[in-house]
């Protein structure tokens, strides 16, 4: 089951009235710390009131025990600065959804010369960014070659600008877009050539067409039909590739 199902599995248990549905925070809390430690998420962490971008990652889980143990910061000088700003504000990106919690530095120490913190146990942890379609900004250093073939054979080709699980928005750079305008929300057939993998082939249907104004490109806007579960999977790993770049430090 993917995350939006575990949610929904647990919105369903929920007792109280459809329109006012409540997930149980300490149930949700100890799923989503779960996903986001099985996957080795890359954490985004900011320490105190001071808003300079660290990195690290979730090494163990001890909720009977109240706490969690996070890697050593990168860069390596928010180390030290933790110990004098305890309190710590964590983002993660997990299935294309924002998940943020706060929390506390309880005592921190090291193995093999790294440094490592455990933390309180947070009391709940936020998802924001509630549906499935959150997309992530392809950089321009790092666009996604994209080809639609059309109704006549032919082919129209593009760069992807944002991609999500569900779809994206691609530049059309050649080919003859007036197929897109005529059969809208027709399906079309696709390849994406996804860096480190093996190029994905899915049927989409496209939503709209952003016609080319002076000199900028044409954009589709298109939506994955029935993409089976290897193709979700091959996506995944795109998009977390594309976040861990962009919360890369420069």
């Amino acid at each position: 089951m993917d995350l939006a199902g575990e949610f929904h599995a647990l919105v369903r248990r929920a007792s109280a009235p459809p329109e006012r549905l409540v997930v149980d925070p300490r149930e949700a809390r100890h799923l989503l710390l779960k996903r986001i430690f099985d996957a080795h998420c890359l954490l985004d962490v900011r320490l105190g009131d001071d808003d300079t971008p660290y990195q690290s990652a979730i090494i163990e889980l001890v909720p009977e025990q109240g706490y969690l143990v996070m890697d050593a910061l990168t860069p390596a000088d928010g180390n030290a600065l933790a110990a004098t700003l305890p309190a710590v504000r964590v983002r993660a990106r997990l299935s294309g959804m924002e998940l943020r919690f706060a929390s506390r530095i309880q005592s921190s120490g090291s193995e093999s010369g790294l440094a490592y913190f455990m933390l309180r146990y947070p009391d709940s942890v936020d998802y924001p960014q509630r549906r499935r379609e959150y997309r992530v900004m392809v950089p321009l250093d790092r666009g996604l070659p994209v080809r639609f073939q059309t109704a006549n054979g032919g082919w129209v080709r593009g760069e992807i600008r944002d991609l999500s699980p569900n779809g994206f928005c691609a530049r059309i750079l050649s080919g003859d877009v007036a197929h897109f305008e005529a059969d809208c929300e027709e399906l079309a057939h696709c390849v994406i050539d996804l860096p480190g993998q093996e190029p994905l082939t899915a049927m989409v249907s496209v939503r709209h067409l952003l016609p080319s104004k002076a000199r900028t490109a044409p954009r589709v806007g298109a939506c994955f039909v029935d993409l089976e579960l290897r193709g979700q999977r091959m996506l995944e790993r795109c998009l977390a590739d594309i976040e861990r770049h962009r919360l890369r430090p420069s």
